[in-house]
């Protein structure tokens, strides 16, 4: 320092790479430059009046910049600063002649060189100088300009890396930036990430979102008021830009805005209703980030958890678009990804996660879903019996104890489908038992357990699928017959019915409703309900489909083991009512013309064979309840 002090002696310049060796070696000894900061930076600032060469003013701006960084690194680990510790506001004092200068005679040049270095000089210097409160204005003015220079499209990293620098001690001291100022900082930062016109690099992108994470320290609920507004904005590359940065905040956690979320929350509530799948897929983004934290209370998180089945909903009937395979498999990511355990998580899921269980629509949901219910019921029975207990008389709309257990052997039926959810499905219903009957917990205990080893012991292949249907049939038997109550028999006969609206026909699922819907009314001791209920089968049943006629069939076939008169009878009365229907009203569905104009009526036989009848314009000669009773029977 002693020998290149000597070379700092106006009114003579200094050679070049005096000053850049002064800089290097503040790079290098930070710490022990310290002591020479007041008279390096006074020679300096008698020098600067001589200097009108633009690499001269490059050298002398690289001084500034590392004689800055050097001040700052001893702010942070003047501890380990072998000499006095000199006062902060002290060191800070000795740029102010120097800034001054520069801002007030060096801003208006033109050699792009030159003002890359001015720009990188700028930030470790307003950074310094914001600690003094007499200097802030100064620093504010200086702002604009800084900003000014992202129009250039010129080093703009090092515009943003001087902001950054900036935000820093402005958020981490609470030093509020005028309101102008900050408007003006985020919508240049708004612009820059958002624009279009040239690809960002990934370093000035980092940066630019940091800065944005910093304003938020600073002022949070300004900044998140900024980002809704930009979110009413209808422009797709505003509105994704705007979501992205408040995911990033929410990803920051920070001190400032975890009491804010709620804000943050509303803000991306606006954008609910909006179809673009882009602005879709960065609002799921936002969700899976939001509910990946340590804690989600005071949020309103659960309309963020309600979005995520409506979009898995929506996206099921577009598959065939790209755009919407890539928002239903991010749904299922995020409810994979679901942690029980976080914070508040129980009290936003429980019990209002079960209202997705039943309907049919989120079937590609099931196994994220029954493994998150199950640990809820399992953190719910820990604080006590009474805790777990579903109330059917709240605000939820909760399905009842007969539509989970006919909706969980459904899905069981089919063990492998859905990632293998039958196991998950099973599991959840054995968590549940004493939200579905108490009469049915020891068995459940016992039984459960070897039906998801039976799965798990098998493969999709493997599967011996009668044996496993006829596992699960004879489950559901015993568990209505321990519950032993007619009324309960009654209402799961009617979710039976009421969930096969929900199943493609054939398919295994519906194949396996109407067998259970058969050993439901066979256990059932209702007999009024149970002749309501196969009349009303036979009676609507389109004797054309095959798939339809099969399960009338089994409805029959499982009613008849315990009610065989009345099903008899039951059939007997639908026979004869058909006897009496005009031809040509039931004709007209079945109708096949023959030459000559005779009819060609197909009846079921086994196996999938065909009666074929001829009957003229007089009567019916074979009633379809005889062939189906056949079937049944066989």
């Amino acid at each position: 320092m002693s020998e290149l002090l000597c070379h700092l002696k106006p009114p003579n310049l200094p050679e070049e790479f005096v000053l850049i060796t002064l800089g290097n070696l503040s790079s290098a000894y930070a710490l022990k430059c310290i002591p020479f900061v007041r008279i390096t930076l006074n020679a300096m600032f008698h020098m600067l009046e001589l200097v009108n060469d633009s690499r001269m003013r490059q050298a002398f701006c690289g001084v500034l910049e590392k004689w800055s960084r050097a001040v700052k690194l001893f702010l942070t680990n003047w501890e380990k600063c072998p000499f006095p510790i000199a006062g902060e506001l002290r060191l800070c004092n000795h740029f102010l002649p120097m800034y001054s200068h520069v801002t007030s005679n060096w801003l208006t040049c033109e050699e792009p060189e030159l003002k890359q270095a001015i720009i990188k000089a700028l930030g470790p210097m307003m950074s310094l100088l914001l600690h003094k409160e007499e200097y802030r204005d100064q620093i504010f003015e200086t702002i604009s300009w800084l900003l000014e220079q992202y129009k250039e499209d010129t080093h703009v990293f090092h515009i943003t890396k001087s902001l950054s620098q900036l935000l820093e001690v402005s958020g981490e001291h609470k030093i509020p930036l005028p309101k102008g100022e900050f408007q003006a900082i985020c919508s240049a930062l708004h612009n820059q990430i958002c624009s279009q016109a040239k690809p960002l690099s990934t370093e000035n992108h980092a940066e630019l979102v940091h800065c944005i994470i910093l304003l938020a320290r600073s002022s949070p609920e300004d900044l998140i008021a900024f980002l809704h507004s930009q979110l009413k904005i209808k422009n797709e590359a505003v509105c994704v830009t705007s979501l992205n940065l408040l995911r990033a905040i929410v990803d920051a956690d920070l001190p400032e805005t975890r009491l804010k979320k709620f804000l943050i929350v509303k803000a991306v509530k606006s954008t609910l209703g909006d179809q673009n799948a882009t602005v879709r897929t960065a609002v799921l983004h936002f969700i899976r980030k939001l509910l990946s934290l340590e804690s989600v209370e005071n949020c309103e998180a659960w309309e963020m958890v309600a979005h995520v089945f409506r979009e898995f909903s929506v996206s099921t009937s577009k598959l065939a678009i790209q755009e919407e395979n890539t928002i239903q498999s991010l749904c299922i990511d995020i409810l994979q990804c679901l942690d029980t355990s976080v914070s508040g998580m129980t009290q936003v899921l429980w019990p209002r996660l079960l209202e997705y269980v039943v309907p049919a629509e989120y079937t590609g949901t099931l196994k994220p879903l029954c493994r998150c219910l199950r640990e809820l019921v399992e953190k719910k029975q820990q604080e006590g019996e009474e805790a777990a207990c579903l109330d059917y008389g709240g605000p939820v709309k909760l399905p009842t104890p007969q539509g989970l257990l006919a909706r969980l052997l459904v899905v069981a039926s089919s063990p492998y489908s859905g990632e293998g959810h039958g196991c998950a499905a099973l599991q959840l219903l054995q968590a549940l038992h004493q939200n579905i009957h108490a009469a049915v917990g020891e068995m459940w205990v016992v039984k459960i357990p070897s039906l998801v080893q039976y799965i798990e012991g098998n493969t999709e292949n493997s599967l011996d699928c009668a044996r496993w249907e006829h596992m699960l049939l004879q489950f559901l038997r015993t568990s209505l017959e321990m519950i032993d109550d007619s009324a309960w028999s009654r209402q799961i006969s009617l979710e039976l019915s009421q969930q096969m609206a929900g199943y493609a026909s054939p398919s295994n699922e519906k194949s396996f409703l109407y067998k259970a819907l058969g050993t439901s009314l066979a256990v059932c001791q209702d007999l009024v309900h149970v002749k309501s209920q196969l009349q009303q089968f036979l009676t609507t049943t389109d004797y054309m489909e095959v798939p339809e006629r099969q399960g009338v069939i089994s409805i029959l076939a499982f009613s008849a083991e315990s009610h065989l008169d009345l099903t008899l009878n039951a059939l007997q009365e639908f026979g004869a009512a058909m006897s009496k229907v005009k031809v040509s009203g039931f004709i007209s569905r079945l109708k096949v013309k023959e030459p000559g104009g005779s009819l060609k009526l197909p009846l079921p036989l086994k196996q999938g064979q065909q009666l074929w009848g001829s009957v003229s314009s007089g009567q019916l000669a074979l009633s379809p309840s005889v062939c189906v009773l056949r079937d049944a029977c066989s």
